[in-house]
């Protein structure tokens, strides 16, 4: 009853949260804990017009408080007629034998009988040694690390196809073969991205100290001027279709370097004016990570006359950084990223906090956008056996992805074997296939295996792995089947019902 009290005023153990909100017009409840006394909470409002919405909570309520209040009832009853020895109930050997034999005896059930038993005996038949091999394959250099438009990446696709076929997988490609052609767009770097700092310190080192941020647009250029820090509060935004934000207008910084210490305030401070970027990451393992740059070029207007290819553009460099970098930075201040972000909160709505930290940066990037390239995603399926009429679950489909390809090489750095980046999920869900039809498993629902390229741009847009786009390369696959779940072993984006080996 306390638990319900709390839950009806918004109240919930264990966290969560209520909110009243208002789209158009109408007022909505909503509440992120499924718990009774927010259900009921809820209901108030459409008391009078469904008064049957409060039928279930208050009966799990009236269940639950009557049923706790019957058990104890009777225990009280079994005590005064009978009486009870918990001394020698507890205590007495017999007892305590029969419990741990029974306790034993439920995890020996548990291990050996069921599903579980079944699903650890095909684990056992998986051959980490065959998929090493599979790793060790795509590892190597003759492969270019399988990074977008590069042969290797071509020839990784093929071996994946002929895996698939001799796996016994059906294709789900285009024109009956397991390939999904698509075409990218990317910024290929021609050198070694370089960044100094004029205050007679160390050199910094690539992929240690920076790397080149992976923004909305180009990142290309060379400039040398004064690095000022940037921090904004929370900005307000004008306008539901063309969105605005009044307070960037007004910033002008030309001829500086801006520092920020988030990858929001850097999305902000895109088109506005300035000499180059510099983000500050709290994770160091990203500024060791290659990346895919972004092609869309800032300047180019689709609604006006083609660009004029000897025109210059003034392009800004951009580069992540680390939290030691921006400290030597901000030394002459006396301040550090540590200090900065513990205040970041104290900013008001629409304030810009700046900082010149008196230190010159020179930072350069040269990039080039070659033609657009073709990627094939292989796909290849395994169809389900309905096993009864009542139960045709072979139309509902489980989704296996793996991500093959690599960001773009750069000139002068040796080829990755990019063994962790994808060639090792590529290699467990070629030998789960085998391990699958080896053991002669056949499966009610239907398998969908998707080795995909996800690097570079889709018609200026970040690619991401849409199931749905995968399945309509197939004739019937997007109409007939529904997914059930996806399995990722690879590193995936952030989406919702992803599962990650």
């Amino acid at each position: 009853m306390l638990l319900g009290e709390l839950g009806f005023i918004s109240i919930f153990i264990g966290g969560g949260a209520f909110a009243e909100l208002d789209v158009f017009g109408a007022l909505y409840h909503y509440s992120d804990v499924p718990e009774w006394g927010a259900l009921l909470s809820g209901v108030r409002t459409y008391a009078r017009s469904y008064p049957w919405m409060a039928i279930y909570p208050v009966s799990a309520f009236f269940v639950a408080i009557a049923g706790f209040n019957l058990l104890g009832e009777g225990i009280r009853r079994l005590i005064e007629k009978v009486g009870v020895e918990v001394t020698r109930v507890f205590f007495n050997r017999y007892a305590f034998a029969a419990v741990v034999a029974a306790g034993l005896g439920l995890i020996w059930l548990r291990g050996n009988t069921g599903e579980v038993a079944y699903f650890q005996e095909q684990a056992r038949e998986f051959d980490e040694q065959q998929a090493m091999t599979r790793l060790t394959l795509l590892s190597d250099p003759t492969w270019d690390g399988r990074s977008l438009g590069s042969d290797g990446m071509d020839k990784t696709a093929d071996y994946i196809a002929q895996e698939f076929e001799n796996l016994g997988l059906q294709a789900a490609g285009e024109n009956f073969t397991y390939f999904q052609t698509k075409k990218r767009t990317f910024e290929q770097l021609i050198s070694i991205p370089m960044m100094e700092i004029e205050d007679g310190g160390s050199e910094l080192v690539y992929h240690q100290d920076f790397v080149e941020f992976n923004g909305r647009y180009l990142n290309r250029g060379k400039t040398q001027a004064p690095v000022r820090l940037v921090q904004m509060g929370e900005l307000m935004v004008v306008g539901y279709l063309f969105r605005n934000i009044p307070v960037l207008q007004a910033l002008d910084f030309s001829g500086e370097i801006v520092m920020v210490l988030s990858e929001r305030d850097a999305a902000y401070l895109e088109r506005v004016p300035k000499a180059g970027l510099l983000v500050v990451t709290e994770n160091p393992d990203l500024l060791s990570r290659r990346v895919s740059l972004s092609s869309d070029d800032p300047y180019f207007n689709p609604l006006g006359p083609p660009p004029d290819p000897d025109e210059e553009h003034p392009y800004q460099p951009a580069f992540r950084i680390s939290e030691e970098t921006a400290d030597r930075l901000l030394e002459k201040t006396g301040e550090t990223v540590d200090e900065l972000r513990f205040r970041i909160d104290e900013l008001d709505l629409d304030e810009v906090f700046e900082i010149p930290t008196n230190v010159t940066a020179n930072l350069e990037i040269e990039g080039v956008v070659p033609e657009p390239v073709e990627v094939r995603h292989v796909i290849g399926h395994l169809p389900g056996i309905a096993w009864n009429v009542q139960n045709q679950l072979d139309n509902q489909l489980i989704v296996v992805l793996a991500q093959y390809d690599t960001p773009p090489l750069i000139p002068g750095i040796a080829t990755p074997p990019g063994a962790n980046d994808n060639a090792s999920g590529l290699a467990v869900m070629l030998e789960t296939i085998r391990n699958m039809q080896a053991s002669g498993y056949q499966p009610y629902k239907t398998f969908l295996f998707i080795a995909y390229s996800a690097e570079g741009e889709e018609g200026g847009e970040i690619v991401y792995p849409e199931v749905s786009k995968f399945l309509q390369t197939k004739f019937g696959f997007s109409n007939n089947l529904n997914v059930e779940a996806i399995i990722s072993t690879s590193i995936l984006w952030p989406t919702k019902k992803i599962l990650i080996l």
